[in-house]
């Protein structure tokens, strides 16, 4: 499943909100997109990362808060 989201944090892991509920333990594949910096014109990095699912919390709206560990990134 491919969902859109945003992080604040990104330091060994990262949390992000899902309208769906992995359990914990769950292998999750993300690539992670950062903005250009400044006006340069230039295209973000990107991160494609590997982890692992280390804790669910249900949310308003059906929605979940997601912590994944990165286990293994490369940048493309």
């Amino acid at each position: 499943t491919s969902q859109d989201l945003y992080s604040t944090n990104l330091t060994g892991g990262f949390s992000v909100r899902l309208m769906l509920r992995p359990q914990p333990g769950a292998r999750v594949f993300a690539l992670i997109e950062f903005p250009p910096v400044g006006e340069s014109g230039l295209e973000g990095a990107r991160l494609a990362v590997r982890g692992s699912v280390v804790r669910v919390e249900g949310l308003p709206g059906g929605a979940s808060g997601v912590a994944v560990k990165i286990i293994n990134h490369r940048f493309i």
